[in-house]
């Protein structure tokens, strides 16, 4: 990727666009680890639990439970000529 933005003719470089994309990155994983969802115009990453709760007062179990990760392509994103 970096090479292809950072390419001949291209004003960006390679140093500072791999840290736009790290410091990108880390934020949208941070948000993830704190179980926030995450959009912009391209994506958008929510989640589910996927669970059924005994009592009241059971909790998120992580051996009979799951944590589904919701992601979808947004229209701007199909609009730049993705096939999917």
């Amino acid at each position: 990727m970096i090479k292809a933005v950072t390419g001949p003719g291209s004003i960006l470089k390679p140093t500072e666009s791999n840290a736009v994309i790290d410091a990108y990155s880390a934020q949208i994983a941070n948000w993830i680890s704190e179980g926030e969802g995450y959009a912009d115009e391209y994506v958008s990453i929510r989640f589910s639990r996927g669970c059924v709760f005994i009592t009241e007062d059971d909790r998120f179990d992580s051996s009979r439970h799951s944590l589904n990760v919701i992601s979808t392509l947004k229209q701007q994103l199909l609009n730049r000529g993705m096939d999917v």
